[in-house]
């Protein structure tokens, strides 16, 4: 009998061991199930989340080219009329330029003229013959040259400025029509 006992309690033992076993495995197998619905929960959550980014980052996108075509709108007038502006004032200063160009010119064709006619004055008086007109002086052509020639390079310093960023443009339209209307 001991020995049918014994293998009686070896069988209930590993019986009970068998259950036991099973138990921990179901345990295992419920906390593992668990996980498993937790992790895809916060795959779920993680995805919602990404989408919901996606979705902000679009409509802030969206609404950063909205603000800048609104800008744009609002700003192109002002950049047509200062583009106008500009090329106005350019068409002006080439027309003075060109204005000093023809002035320069003329000064300097009547300098080469009152020349001719003093040299001829000159021959003629050292001929001994009489001078028709009395040719002007050379003080009087370069009096007139110098005033010129200091207009000149006054405006060709205000454009210097203007140039390096010193006097605005205005500032430099302005000083040029006083300079230019200056006597």
């Amino acid at each position: 009998m001991p020995i049918f006992k014994s293998e009686e309690e070896k069988s209930k033992k590993k019986a009970e061991k068998e259950k036991r076993q099973a138990e921990r495995q179901a345990e295992a197998a419920k906390k593992i199930a668990e996980l498993d619905a937790k992790l895809e929960a916060n795959k779920l959550k993680r995805l919602k989340i990404d989408e919901e980014t996606k979705l902000k980052k679009a409509e802030t996108e969206a609404t950063y080219q909205r603000e800048m075509a609104e800008i744009a709108t609002k700003f192109e007038p002002i950049e047509k009329a200062r583009a106008e502006r500009i090329a106005k004032v350019d068409a002006h200063n080439r027309a003075v330029i060109n204005e000093w160009k023809e002035e320069v010119r003329r000064i300097k064709r009547d300098f080469l003229y009152n020349q001719r006619q003093i040299t001829q004055n000159n021959r003629a008086r050292a001929r001994g013959t009489s001078v028709d007109s009395p040719a002007p002086s050379i003080e009087e052509t370069t009096d007139l040259t110098s005033d010129q020639s200091s207009k000149f390079a006054a405006l060709k310093e205000l454009k210097e400025l203007l140039d390096s960023g010193i006097l605005t443009q205005e500032e430099f339209e302005s000083e040029k029509i006083k300079l230019l209307d200056s006597e």
